[in-house]
């Protein structure tokens, strides 16, 4: 679903805005939105690890897209449940060539490149699940996420807009009221992304009777 698609609920709140400022700032409202939600998420994709090599990119769905955050990996132990861990790059790259092994550790160092720990010893599918956001030239976000939050992409854009100073559609009062409520989609979205439409995992604590 195209940005340009989201203009008219915008603007009739920045009347004289130019089309092309609009489709700028619902871009980079939905960049931040994806950023902040992890919502952007494709099924877990295939690492082919082999001997010795520990730098492997990450594929993108396409090319409207870049890679946002490796949430998990997970499979180094031919185990597809083992979970690997997550540290900072400095901490992988202590591990030299003589270090081999299952990997244990991954560090993202680049948008789409991540490095292993220890060298692999031998060769290992890997499975990633990652989030992904717009690139700067982006067109469009896929129309699953579009539909769902367009309103929380359009607030976004709104108070980016209504904060430009000495404009016709400048509005202070407005931002902050559009600027209040894309916060507030965020969260709610991110609650999502992490939980699924089921909600959290609930407890219950047990009550004794007497």
């Amino acid at each position: 679903m195209k940005f340009e698609s989201l203009i008219k609920y915008v603007l009739p709140e920045v009347q004289g805005a130019p089309d092309p400022l609009i489709i700028e700032m619902l871009r980079e409202s939905a960049i931040q939105f994806c950023e902040k939600t992890n919502i952007y998420t494709t099924e877990p994709e295939s690492i082919f690890v082999t001997t010795g090599l520990r730098e492997y990119d990450i594929d993108v769905p396409t090319t409207q897209a870049q890679v946002n955050h490796i949430v998990k990996i997970w499979g180094a132990h031919g185990n597809d449940s083992t979970e690997m861990v997550a540290k900072a790059p400095s901490d992988v790259y202590r591990y030299t060539s003589t270090d081999t092994g299952a990997p244990q550790l991954f560090s993202q160092i680049t948008s789409n490149q991540i490095i292993i720990a220890p060298f692999p010893d031998k060769a290992y599918t890997l499975r990633s699940f990652t989030s992904f956001k717009p690139t700067n030239t982006a067109t469009s976000l896929p129309d699953n996420i579009m539909k769902e939050h367009y309103e929380t992409i359009v607030h976004g854009a709104l108070y980016r807009l209504q904060q430009m100073a000495d404009r016709t559609w400048s509005n202070p009062n407005a931002s902050a009221n559009n600027f209040t409520l894309n916060n507030k989609g965020i969260s709610a979205a991110a609650r999502r992304a992490k939980y699924g439409y089921a909600g959290a995992s609930l407890t219950v604590k047990a009550v004794e009777f007497i």
